[in-house]
């Protein structure tokens, strides 16, 4: 792939299936999210009903992705929704910390061909705060035996000097389980990584990221324009009330992409820490080969 083109990834709705995760990490802004969702109006656990009334007018090239603003499997419906999400041909991804999850639950996913199933893993210092216990060793062991298609364990490094809490990577290495590492992101601004975000979007006309079309479906129906926006500052529709073609035709996605071109809006992009500076297309050219010589890395 040349360096001058990187490959959009495909539209996706990550489905935020309960408002509140008792994992608080630390590096999780779940506080903003609580706070700015009590102003809205709707459960804060998504019903079964909900979900499926929302995705009937989603395409199914549309991936759904079980993750959102906290843990889906605090959702007691959330298997059943995964399920379902099968049953009616959608390409499926999920991120966990299995908190929540049981064994019930993993036996009855194990069929489902996931583009990619993700676990979050605990860290040696309570950063994550995901509870390591028997039950979770268990249904660690349990997920590593069934092993789901495109199984991936990740884990986030910190500027600390946090690793995988130390019975969880004992269990790893023994099943000979590929770990990816991570770095962290402010959350637009939401949190702190212990290390300078390099903001470079203030004052500066912006173009549209592939975030755009990777969008948040919340408890209530309502959808928010992704997974940086967790003070819920761009509502684009309601899939109870409308259909999916109308989020990204509607008036409130209109006026955020005229946003991005006026250097004072007050707009989320401006505080997150993805390069999408509009630049002509010489500078664009040059700042792309600069990333490749130095081996920057995109945050996502």
């Amino acid at each position: 792939m040349s360096i001058f083109n990187k490959q959009g990834l495909e539209s996706s709705l990550a489905i935020t299936t309960q408002v509140g995760c008792r994992n608080l990490c630390s590096y999780c802004p779940q506080k903003s999210f609580i706070q700015s969702y009590k102003k809205l109006q709707g459960d804060s656990s998504m019903s079964f009903e909900t979900f499926s009334t929302c995705i009937k007018s989603v395409p199914r090239n549309i991936c759904l992705s079980f993750s959102g603003f906290s843990e889906p499997w605090l959702n007691p419906h959330c298997t059943r929704m995964v399920l379902h999400a099968h049953k009616q041909n959608f390409k499926i991804r999920v991120n966990t910390t299995l908190i929540g999850m049981q064994a019930e639950d993993i036996h009855l996913l194990k069929p489902v061909p996931f583009i990619k199933f993700v676990v979050h893993l605990p860290d040696d210092q309570c950063l994550t705060r995901i509870r390591v216990d028997q039950a979770y060793l268990d249904n660690l062991l349990l997920l590593l035996r069934e092993n789901p298609e495109n199984l991936v364990w990740k884990f986030h490094r910190s500027s600390s000097d946090a690793s995988i809490h130390p019975q969880v990577l004992k269990v790893l290495k023994e099943h000979r389980a590929q770990l990816t590492y991570f770095g962290l992101n402010s959350r637009a601004g939401k949190i702190d990584t212990g290390s300078k975000p390099r903001v470079v979007n203030h004052g500066r006309v912006l173009r549209e990221c592939q975030d755009f079309h990777h969008n948040i479906l919340l408890p209530n129906g309502d959808v928010t324009l992704c997974h940086m926006d967790w003070s819920l500052k761009h509502i684009l529709g309601n899939l109870l009330t409308e259909q999916y073609s109308a989020i990204h035709t509607g008036k409130a996605y209109k006026n955020l992409l005229e946003a991005l071109k006026v250097p004072e809006a007050d707009i989320l992009c401006r505080e997150c820490e993805k390069d999408n500076v509009k630049r002509a297309l010489p500078q664009e050219l040059l700042h792309l080969l600069k990333k490749k010589i130095s081996g920057e890395k995109n945050l996502y």
